[in-house]
C-alpha cells in the first residue's frame, strides 16, 4: 500500500471501532466510547450526568488518579484488544504508509530548489515533520492517561486540547481538522486525477492525440461508477492490487534514474528563492503521513516503543526519498515533470512501466475518496429522511468526483497542484496543528517549559511561512506554465540569474 492510500485506510479504521475486548479482570473496555473503566468508576458514573466520556472539566483530576490504572505507554494492549500489531509489523506500516505519489514529485522538488539546496530542505522538512509526529504521539499518551482511553483519533485529540479551556467550543478542534482532511484528501483525488490523465496522454499520443483535460473527462464515469464501493473488504483488495503496482513501477524507474544520472557538477547548487517555496509544497506533500501515525500507534501492542519504530522507519523513508530526488534530478536535469514517470523514455517498456502507475494510482483513488466521504455523507443523510439516504449517499458521491474532475481540468498541471495541496492542506496538518495542540495540551498544567514553547511557536511561524510562500509560489507557477507551456519557470530563472553556491 502505497503513503496515501495507507492514511487513508488508517483513517478508515481509526473512524471505526475495531477495539473487541477480552475482559480481564481488573478493568473492562467501554466499547462505545473506546474508555477503560473499573467498577468503581461505573459506580460513581450511575446516575450522573458526568462521565469519564464526556466531563472534560474533571481531566485533571482524573490524571492525579492514574495510579489506579495503567499507564498507556506500559500497557500491553493485546490483553484488552484483538488484532494488535508487533514493532516490526508497525516498521513497515510505517514506511508504507509515507512513501507515495509524493514520492514520485521529488526530482521535481530539486529542480525547483537545487542539487545542495533541495536534499538539505528536504532533510530539514522531514525532521520537523516527524519531530510533529512525535509531537502528536505525546499528546495522544497524555490524553489517554487522563481519560483512561485505549485510543483516539487525531481529531479527538484537537477536540479534547480546545476543551481543556473552552469546552462549550471542543467541537471546532475535531471540525477544523477533519475539515483539513477532506479538503486534503480531495487535493489528493485532484492529483491522482491529473497524474492519470497526463500518463494516459504519453502513452497513446503517438495513435490517440488527446488533450489531459479530455483524458480527465473520459476517466469522470468509471471514477464515478467504482466510487460507489463501499465495501472495505473489496477495498482492501483494490488497495492491494495497487499496492503491488505501485512498487513494481517504482523499481523500474529507480533502475532507469540509476542508469541515466549526469554528473551533479552540471546541475545548479541553488535555482533560486522564487521556487523554493514550490519545492517544498511538493516535499511536504511527499511526507503528508501524519494522518496514520495515530492509528497505527493506537493498535501496536507496545505503544512504548512506537516512537522508536516511528524514528526508524522515518529515517528508512528520508534515505529512499533522498536516493530518488537525487537520482531523479540527475538523470533529468532541469526538465524535471510533475512526476518523474512523466520524463521516461517513449518506449513500449517504459509505457508499460507508465501504464502500471497510472492503474496503480486510479485504484488508489477510491481509497482517498473513501475518507472525506465516511465524514461527508453521515453528517448530511442525518438531516434527511431515511427514505433519501441511498440517493443522499449516490448524490454526494457522483458530485464530489465531478467536483475533483473539474478542478483537475482547470489546473492540469500535476507538480504546481501537488505544490498547492502539500504547502497548504498539508503543512497544517502535519506542522502546524501538532506545534498548537502540543502547546494547549501541556500549558494545561504548566508543564510545557519555555524552550519548548518557543520552539513550537517557532514550528508554528515555520508552518505559516511555507504555506503562504508555497500557495503564492504555486498561483504564480501555474500562471506561468499556462502562458509559457513546457517551459519550466525555475529553469529560466536560473539561466538568468547563474545563481550558485
Amino acid at each position: 500500500m502505497d503513503g496515501e492510500e495507507s492514511i487513508a485506510m488508517s483513517l478508515i479504521k481509526d473512524s471505526e471501532s475495531n477495539s473487541a475486548m477480552r475482559n480481564p479482570q481488573e478493568f473492562k473496555y467501554d466499547n462505545e466510547r473506546s474508555f477503560l473503566i473499573t467498577n468503581d468508576d461505573k459506580e460513581k458514573s450511575n446516575g450522573s450526568s458526568k462521565t469519564l466520556a464526556n466531563s472534560y472539566r474533571s481531566l485533571l483530576a482524573i490524571s492525579e488518579d492514574s495510579k489506579e490504572y495503567p499507564n498507556t505507554q506500559d500497557i500491553n494492549r493485546s490483553h484488552y484488544m484483538e488484532n494488535t500489531t508487533t514493532w516490526l509489523t508497525t516498521l513497515v506500516h510505517v514506511i508504507k504508509g509515507n512513501i507515495g505519489i509524493g514520492a514520485l514529485s521529488l526530482p521535481f522538488a530539486m529542480m525547483n530548489s537545487g542539487i545542495v539546496v533541495g536534499p538539505v530542505l528536504l532533510l530539514v522538512t522531514a525532521s520537523i515533520a516527524v519531530h510533529c509526529m512525535h509531537l502528536l504521539v505525546q499528546c495522544n499518551h497524555t490524553f489517554l492517561n487522563r481519560t483512561k482511553s485505549l485510543n483516539l483519533g487525531y481529531a479527538q485529540i484537537a477536540e479534547m486540547s480546545i476543551a481543556l479551556y473552552y469546552p462549550k467550543a471542543r467541537h471546532l478542534g475535531s471540525m477544523i481538522v477533519n475539515i483539513l482532511l477532506v479538503i486534503t484528501q480531495l487535493g489528493f483525488c485532484c492529483v491522482y486525477f491529473i497524474f492519470v490523465s497526463e500518463s494516459l496522454k504519453q502513452i497513446f499520443d503517438d495513435t490517440i492525440q488527446l488533450d489531459v483535460r479530455i483524458w480527465i473527462a473520459i476517466l469522470i464515469l468509471p471514477t464515478v461508477l467504482l466510487s460507489f464501493i463501499r465495501t472495505l473488504k473489496l477495498l482492501a483488495v483494490i488497495s492491494m492490487v495497487s499496492n503491488i503496482l505501485y512498487f513494481s513501477g517504482v523499481f523500474c524507474i529507480l533502475i532507469y534514474a540509476g542508469d541515466n544520472m549526469q554528473s551533479p557538477e552540471t546541475l545548479p547548487k541553488f535555482t533560486g528563492l522564487a521556487t523554493v517555496p514550490l519545492a517544498y509544497g511538493a516535499i511536504v506533500f511527499s511526507l503528508e503521513g501524519i494522518g496514520v501515525i495515530l492509528p497505527l500507534e493506537n493498535v501496536m501492542a507496545s505503544p512504548r516503543h512506537f516512537r522508536c519504530v516511528l524514528s526508524i522507519g522515518m529515517g528508512v523513508v528520508v534515505l529512499v526519498y533522498l536516493l530518488l530526488s537525487i537520482l531523479g534530478f540527475s538523470s533529468c536535469g532541469m526538465h524535471c515533470l510533475g512526476s518523474f514517470t512523466l520524463n521516461l523514455p517513449n518506449t513500449p517498456y517504459y509505457a508499460a512501466v507508465k501504464g502500471t502507475l497510472a492503474i496503480a494510482i486510479f485504484f488508489t483513488y477510491f481509497i482517498q475518496f473513501y475518507v472525506p466521504m465516511t465524514i461527508i455523507i453521515p453528517s448530511v443523510q442525518e438531516k434527511l429522511d431515511q427514505k433519501y439516504s441511498s440517493l443522499a449517499d449516490y448524490g454526494i458521491r457522483t458530485f464530489f468526483v465531478c467536483v475533483t474532475a473539474v478542478l483537475a481540468i482547470c489546473v492540469p498541471l500535476l507538480g504546481d497542484m501537488i505544490s498547492l495541496v502539500g504547502a497548504v492542506g498539508c503543512t497544517a496538518l502535519e506542522i502546524i496543528f501538532p506545534a498548537v495542540i502540543h502547546i494547549l495540551t501541556f500549558s494545561y498544567d504548566n508543564s510545557l517549559c519555555t524552550s519548548s514553547l518557543i520552539k513550537n511557536i517557532i514550528l508554528i511561524v515555520f508552518g505559516f511561512l511555507g504555506a503562504v510562500s508555497g500557495l503564492y509560489a504555486s498561483i504564480i507557477d501555474m500562471i506561468w506554465n499556462i502562458q509559457h507551456p513546457g517551459v519550466p519557470q525555475g529553469a529560466v530563472l536560473f539561466n538568468s540569474s547563474h545563481v550558485s553556491l
